[in-house]
């Protein structure tokens, strides 16, 4: 098992059991080394190399997408009251993204 991923307490294979997992993760943020911890539970009953994949896709789904709508667009930020707006304004930054990253950017 690698010695970044950590797994706390494994399953009994009992219908409501989970595990603990605590995933290390090491690199720069701003310049500034980061070393993290970050906990998960699961359900999902598999191996450790199964386990560090899905965890893997969830976070890379979260830096490709989600964190792009986040920070540099700041949409957590903006509050706006009508659902017209709320679904126009989504689609539009969606939009920008995508032709954004068409163009490499």
């Amino acid at each position: 098992m690698p010695s970044y991923f950590h797994s706390a307490s494994q399953s009994s294979g009992e219908p409501g059991s989970a595990t603990i997992i605590a995933v290390r993760s090491h690199g720069t943020r701003e310049g500034k080394p980061q070393d993290e911890t970050r906990y998960c539970v699961s359900s999902l009953r598999t191996g450790a190399k199964a386990m560090l994949k899905a965890i893997r896709q969830r976070w890379s789904i979260e830096n490709s997408w989600h964190w792009v709508r986040d920070v540099p667009l700041r949409e957590d930020a903006h509050r706006y009251r009508e659902n017209n707006g709320v679904q126009i304004l989504a689609t539009l930054r969606s939009m920008a993204i995508n032709a954004l990253r068409l163009e490499g950017i």
